[in-house]
């Protein structure tokens, strides 16, 4: 309020007047005419429509996003409660002398210790008896990792530091098994084994952090604000390769890392959607090891439900996957793509040289141990202690890449050149070269309808191609990037900028207002 002032007043009372012009009332006049809190719901529609029609109100992403944040934070907060209880009621009985509650005794506590282990890693029944993981659990105090001793139904601390003389020793195995890839391939001088070589240390770095990326995905969704953002840190890592590609010999190695050798299922012991998700919503932290995954659950409902379930909605505790599949022919849809982290292995092993190369392997697996494992587990346990970062958001794999630098730089030994200094992204890179190869070996099916749009007649490139119920022409489609498809019917109709970006070349000739009529 002014009073001493009559020109500043004016000036903000033509600036109110400005503002107070461009606003709506927050209570629409139904409401304030009946002076009360209404609890009609026909009062409410009433009020509903008045302002679909008169303000049309938006409500934005974020304030949407934020909604459901609380719904989800009043869940959680539900969660634990409910977790409490259970415990509470399995640990303790009514005492008549004390007007209150004690603790079971030793004897009967002993009988409830698989109940209670159900409820702190949030097992139901079924799960529990299919479950055959060892048990790392994330400690909130110490951020830390423990792990179940089976012996005395106890925890102890695995986030360990290892003697570096062990450290070492286990180090130069994992490298070992890396050069198997090259020593018994088919063509061992070439940079596509370089390549695959990387794939392979991209794998066992991604398992030994995996414990982790639960925290990640949850640290970057605090950082952003936003509960979808966590979707780019993947709790899917998808190995793809053909026969004879060592995909299965990497799962085995992985196994035998994390200190469970032979401890992964194949795919088709997961009998529905319950049993793989009951695995995601426990709290053990040990990854879901499975080989085999058909390509039918990355392209139906079932695997894609379970995909952006565990992807988008999973907040808490809960461990990785980390599959193999077959290469020929994967594809799935964007909303599937974006959610795993895809490597390709376009290798084989030398089948004349099976007998040494298996014989190699074997030597290297009866050594393996879980050393780098505790000793990569206690260094981001330490940064994450100490506060500081522990992945970047391009790069989630990027501590333990800065352990591994740090583990060649100790032990004196020079940086491979199959060391992987950044994430993979093999999809798009395979998507990419296939469309390539096309646009370059068919050059008559694709036309240039103006500046902006390429016309592609698939049916000329392949009478396979022409149906569009046909699944080979769902793969081709499924490879494109987001916002290429213009339209999808006979002729596809895709964002020239888009589709020449993602092949990485230019169009074949300028493009000309006569060229575009003779077409």
């Amino acid at each position: 309020m002014i009073f001493d002032d009559s020109s500043l007043y004016d000036i903000y009372a033509q600036r109110f007047d400005f503002i107070y012009a461009n606003t709506v009332d927050y209570i629409p006049e139904k409401i304030k005419q009946q002076r009360e809190v209404i609890t009609n719901p026909d009062t409410l529609l009433d009020v509903l429509k008045e302002e679909s029609l008169t303000l049309k109100t938006v409500v934005s992403e974020e304030q949407m996003h934020e909604l459901k944040d609380m719904n989800h934070a009043h869940q959680q907060e539900a969660e634990n409660l409910k977790k409490k209880r259970e415990i509470a009621e399995l640990i303790l009985q009514k005492s008549p002398q004390n007007n209150g509650y004690l603790v079971h005794e030793p004897a009967k506590l002993e009988k409830k210790k698989n109940p209670i282990r159900n409820v702190v890693l949030k097992q139901t029944k079924h799960t529990a008896e299919f479950d055959q993981r060892k048990e790392y659990i994330y400690d909130d105090k110490e951020e830390n990792i423990l792990l179940s001793t089976p012996n005395d139904d106890t925890w102890t601390i695995f986030s360990t530091q290892q003697p570096r003389e062990k450290v070492q020793e286990q180090f130069h195995l994992l490298l070992d098994l890396l050069k198997t890839f090259q020593t018994f391939s088919v063509n061992p001088n070439t940079e596509q084994v370089i390549q695959n070589m990387q794939r392979a240390f991209e794998v066992m770095m991604y398992s030994l952090i995996s414990p982790y990326i639960w925290r990640i995905r949850q640290e970057q969704s605090l950082q952003e604000g936003s509960r979808t953002s966590k979707k780019d840190l993947s709790p899917f890592l998808i190995i793809s390769g053909g026969s004879n590609s060592g995909k299965t010999t990497l799962l085995e190695f992985v196994s035998a890392l994390l200190g469970s050798p032979n401890q992964y299922y194949s795919h088709n012991q997961f009998r529905g959607k319950k049993s793989l998700l009951g695995l995601f919503h426990s709290n053990n932290l040990h990854p879901i090891l499975t080989d085999e995954m058909p390509h039918n659950f990355f392209t139906g409902k079932i695997g894609e439900g379970i995909v952006k379930n565990v992807a988008n909605d999973l907040e808490d505790k809960h461990p990785v996957l980390i599959g193999t599949t077959n290469a020929d022919g994967f594809h799935a849809q964007e909303s599937v793509l974006n959610r795993i982290y895809f490597i390709n292995f376009n290798h084989s092993f030398d089948a004349a040289q099976k007998k040494e190369g298996d014989a190699a392997k074997a030597s290297i697996f009866e050594s393996i141990d879980d050393t780098l494992f505790k000793d990569v587990s206690f260094h981001i346990s330490n940064a994450i202690q100490q506060g500081h970062v522990f992945y970047q958001k391009s790069d989630m794999l990027h501590f333990v890449r800065e352990i591994f630098l740090h583990y060649f730089e100790t032990f004196n030994m020079p940086v491979p050149s199959y060391f992987p200094k950044d994430m993979i992204n093999d999809y798009f890179q395979m998507a990419a070269m296939n469309w390539k190869r096309l646009y370059e070996y068919h050059p008559d099916a694709f036309h240039h309808n103006g500046k902006d749009i390429l016309s592609v007649n698939l049916g000329a490139i392949n009478e396979r191609f022409m149906s569009q119920q046909s699944k080979d022409r769902a793969f081709l489609l499924n490879m494109l990037p987001d916002g290429a498809i213009q339209n999808r019917g006979t002729i596809i109709d895709l964002n020239r900028k888009i589709f020449l970006d993602f092949i990485d070349t230019k169009a074949k000739g300028k493009w000309s207002f006569l060229k575009f009529w003779k077409q």
